[in-house]
């Protein structure tokens, strides 16, 4: 894995090993499932961290629509 910083934002690139759109997709389903198990009695502190980052992963519209075969 390696993080790039500019002044704007970073960027974090994983290597897969496999298709990268597949891998993408389970990290976003993995996730998902850790916010659909938190309860009123383990909320953790800074649970609005995943939250902005699985929104970060989604592509604006015009690249998801170029991202269709």
């Amino acid at each position: 894995m390696a993080v790039q910083f500019n002044k704007n934002g970073y960027t974090i690139t994983v290597e897969t090993g496999c298709n990268p759109v597949e891998n993408w997709l389970l990290l976003h389903d993995g996730l998902l499932d850790l916010l659909r198990n938190i309860t009123a009695d383990n909320i953790p502190q800074d649970y609005w961290v995943i939250a902005d980052f699985l929104r970060d992963m989604m592509p604006a519209a015009p690249t998801a629509r170029k991202m269709v075969d």
